[in-house]
């Protein structure tokens, strides 16, 4: 019941925040960077070819903070650990629903057929 409920939202939560993370990794591709002792705040503002304060980040995008001398490509990171978070939850998911992992997801990878013809005669007795 509710508790499967929750587990699917906190997937669907986590997925999006992940796509989130790695659609902004995509967007920033370099920042120059340079000394400019005329600026002031404790960050460079960013800006575009004319001079207009970058506010929005598009795929590619290479932002230059004014006076710049160096630059810097992004680094996206590699958080391990999606598949296996993923995997875990929808078994959470498949139990609270009673229904094999494998029918849930179509996932065949981790079964032979014995132990899938197994599992679907229990699951058929139910």
């Amino acid at each position: 019941g509710a508790p499967v409920i929750r587990s699917l939202r906190d997937l669907d939560d986590y997925e999006v925040a992940e796509l989130v993370r790695k659609k902004t990794e995509a967007c920033v591709t370099a920042i120059v960077f340079g000394d400019d002792e005329a600026q002031q705040g404790i960050a460079p503002s960013v800006v575009d070819a004319d001079g207009n304060r970058v506010e929005q980040f598009e795929p590619g995008l290479i932002a230059y903070a004014r006076g710049g001398k160096d630059i810097r490509f992004n680094q996206p990171s590699a958080t391990g650990g999606y598949g296996e978070y993923k995997r875990a939850s929808l078994h959470t998911i498949s139990a609270g629903f009673r229904v094999p992992y494998e029918l849930l997801t179509g996932d065949l990878s981790q079964v032979n057929y014995s132990s899938i013809r197994a599992g679907l005669v229990e699951f058929r007795r139910q």
